[in-house]
């Protein structure tokens, strides 16, 4: 089992930093949409717990645009690459850091929102688990990798990650 989870971990460090710069890229512009998106609805729909969604996008939509400057920057000028990795894997794991924290409290506390609440079943898992990967190979120091709970903390972060994507996805369907 060992050796199977250490071949998926080598398999994730194969991939190039600059399909990492490019995921970012597509990550950041499907939150800025999808952020937006919310944004613009709560303006025109107060009801739809706007509050939320523009504390929220007030946070989210410069360091979106932060991190698709960066990472543009970092496409053309590969030099730059393990720099703006390095700050991209800070700020996805204050996102992923966020992001745990709300799918516990939703698994707690239950889903407010009403009919309008949606959870895409995986999204969660991956993002927070991708979210720990660039932070554990870009920003922590390199020589922290050689400790396995550091090696494998984002197979431990999808384990755990998915438990509660689940169970969310549970309290929704039973709800």
């Amino acid at each position: 089992m060992g050796d199977f989870l250490q071949s998926l971990v080598a398999k994730a460090d194969a991939w190039p930093s600059k399909t990492l710069l490019q995921t970012n890229l597509v990550l950041a512009a499907l939150v800025a949409f999808a952020h937006s998106i919310a944004l613009l609805g709560a303006r025109t729909h107060p009801p739809l717990q706007g509050s939320d969604v523009e504390h929220i996008a007030t946070i989210s939509l410069p360091l979106v645009a932060l991190v698709l400057l960066t990472a543009l920057l970092a496409l053309a000028r590969p030099p730059v690459r393990s720099g703006v990795l390095y700050l991209h894997g800070a700020l996805l794991l204050v996102a992923a850091i966020a992001m745990f924290a709300w799918g516990i409290g939703l698994l707690i506390h239950g889903i407010t929102g009403g009919e309008r609440f949606t959870w895409r079943a995986g999204m969660f898992t991956m993002f927070i688990g991708y979210a720990v990967y660039v932070f554990t190979r870009y920003t922590l120091p390199a020589g922290f990798r050689s400790y396995s709970a550091v090696y494998f903390l984002p197979l431990i972060a999808l384990v755990l990650a998915g438990i509660v994507d689940l169970g969310v996805l549970f309290r929704l369907v039973t709800k």
